[in-house]
């Protein structure tokens, strides 16, 4: 388990320039009509500034929930918003995985020398996600003080949190490998991941914390980022790069085992 996804490690460190020629090619593309790609970035910044006004709005009529206010609910949305956009701006073919397994899509990337699982999270990137990046950046530069502490943390905090959502995406992907078309508990296990990573955290208690700390990991990807990057705690940063290497240790491990289930589609001549 530990060896294959030191694998897959080694192989996105080695690909790195493949997955930045990917990156260039799916914004080459996505240019191509720049409407499009332009509209769908606006509306993405503005859909996700009016959740943040519905908030602010909230605590300002309600106040705080048990401590936990606006500006750690802009913190949250940092990471949450931050993560989804890296993740489905450059990997976004993540959230189809599941699809392309019960497909038998994998066989296109199989004809290529690249490993395949990363071949197939480059090759697609979700517009949209773009106005995720910009918005989490955004909130960033508005609400919180440009420290040396506060940008690093940032950039080391979106990788983290990014990972465990890519994780989490190649996770409920690989179930397709023994439940075959999955797309109703797909979508379901995703839009959890997302609302409870995007909500606050002092709601939280008892078993349902313990439910979005370790079977929807929300509070590992949002929840401890969110508060280091206001105030560092060594045992909180411990926690999430831990967790974040076990996670997708774990999720690799799965991976590989549901492969052996794959039933080639006989898509050779096919892209998903």
């Amino acid at each position: 388990m530990l060896k294959e996804s030191k694998k897959l490690i080694s192989t996105v460190a080695k690909n790195f320039d493949f997955v930045l020629f990917y990156t260039k090619y799916n914004l080459a593309s996505a240019m191509e009509f720049r409407f499009n790609f332009f509209s769908q970035v606006f509306f993405m910044i503005i859909n996700d500034t009016m959740f943040l006004l519905l908030w602010y709005f909230f605590f300002e009529h309600f106040g705080k929930l048990n401590g936990f206010g606006f500006q750690e609910m802009i913190a949250i949305w940092i990471f949450a918003a931050g993560s989804f956009g890296w993740v489905n701006a450059i990997f976004g073919n993540a959230n189809n995985l599941g699809k392309i397994i019960s497909n038998g899509g994998l066989d296109f990337y199989f004809t290529f020398p690249k490993n395949h699982l990363l071949h197939a999270l480059v090759s697609k990137t979700d517009l949209s996600a773009w106005g995720d990046l910009i918005f989490a950046l955004l909130a960033f530069v508005l609400f919180f003080p440009l420290t040396l502490y506060s940008c690093v943390w940032l950039i080391v905090g979106w990788f983290f949190s990014s990972l465990i959502l890519l994780s989490f995406y190649i996770l409920v992907g690989s179930l397709s490998f023994w439940l075959g078309r999955n797309e109703v508990l797909h979508n379901n296990l995703m839009h959890a991941f997302i609302a409870f990573s995007s909500n606050p955290s002092s709601v939280v208690q008892g078993f349902l914390k313990f439910f979005i700390f370790f079977v929807i990991p929300a509070g590992f990807a949002t929840f401890l980022p969110a508060e280091l990057l206001q105030t560092f705690a060594l045992d909180k940063f411990i926690y999430v790069v831990i967790f974040s290497i076990i996670f997708f240790i774990i999720t690799i491990f799965i991976y590989n085992r549901g492969l052996k289930k794959y039933s080639s589609g006989n898509l050779i001549n096919i892209r998903s």
